[in-house]
């Protein structure tokens, strides 16, 4: 247990690996928001394509009639 104490740099290693953890942290947060942000213009494309398609239908069924 001495030595355990003794010893200045028992934690160096562990704060040598936090820095490099909160980058990769940073990093996946990143990468996360810019997939939500891909996703979400997705969304909203194929909603207005659909409704689109809707429109189109609608009115090539009232030239029909």
């Amino acid at each position: 247990m001495a030595n355990k104490l003794s010893d200045p740099n028992r934690f160096a290693e562990e704060l040598d690996l936090a820095p490099s953890q909160l980058e990769d942290a940073l990093w996946d947060h990143l990468q996360e928001e810019e997939e939500r942000e891909r996703n979400a213009g997705s969304w909203r494309r194929d909603l207005s394509l659909a409704a689109l398609a809707t429109v189109v239908v609608l009115i090539a069924m009232w030239v029909m009639w």
